[in-house]
């Protein structure tokens, strides 16, 4: 658990997991629009996704240190944690835990990101052997991370081609990448928790609880 509080502290900073509020609903999406000249008309002329942009080196640098809490064979693994901080409570506490449990499984299973919220592919007639396929933001995150970040598995890289806009592939990856980044969160703020009310079977020490916000965020010196 002390590699995870580290681990935690390490990706829970940086320009992706400050880019959306804790209670935000979604990421905000807006139309970029012009006149058009001798109308009262407008015309739309592109899309902001709502991620910051960040580039490459960015990217990588934060999913490869997310990917201690999707990979399987990681110690961090996210459902792991869970539930080994589940086995660690008494049987009130591991109750009010099914909830986190739900939340963390909703966004990683299998060692993969999960839970599409956007989708995008090939219309059917273009060209293209997977035309009419569409793929969702978490396939796209995986595929990004894996055909083009850290690895080029041809699978991968392949659907990668099908992605309609490099902003499209972007908004994937920041966006599961938060979520996943959002899940470590609150299994964070849960360990403490149950640290500070004496609730688990095994001791923190003392010097990983104090010093943080009411959530486990570590507070800045002063």
């Amino acid at each position: 658990m002390l590699k995870f509080l580290a681990r935690a502290d390490w990706v829970l900073k940086g320009p992706i997991f400050e880019a959306r509020a804790m209670d935000a609903q979604g990421w905000e999406m807006r139309f970029r629009v012009q006149p058009i000249p001798g109308t009262d008309r407008v015309q739309i002329v592109g899309l902001d996704l709502g991620v910051p942009d960040v580039d490459d080196d960015v990217l990588q640098a934060n999913a490869a240190r997310c990917r201690v809490f999707f990979a399987m064979k990681e110690d961090s693994y996210l459902p792991m944690v869970v539930s080994l901080l589940r086995q660690s409570v008494g049987a009130a506490r591991r109750a009010e835990l099914d909830g986190l449990k739900r939340f963390v499984n909703a966004r990683v299973k299998n060692g993969d990101l999960v839970g599409a919220h956007m989708y995008s592919g090939r219309v059917l007639g273009d060209d293209g052997e997977n035309a009419g396929q569409m793929h969702g933001n978490d396939q796209i995150a995986m595929d990004y991370i894996y055909g083009r970040l850290l690895h080029e598995t041809p699978d991968a890289m392949k659907r990668l081609d099908d992605v309609t806009t490099d902003a499209t592939v972007r908004h994937a990856v920041v966006s599961k990448l938060h979520d996943l980044m959002q899940a470590v969160y609150w299994t964070r703020a849960e360990l403490l928790r149950a640290a500070a009310a004496d609730d688990l079977d095994f001791e923190l020490p003392t010097e990983v609880q104090v010093g943080r916000d009411s959530f486990g965020g570590v507070l800045p010196h002063r």
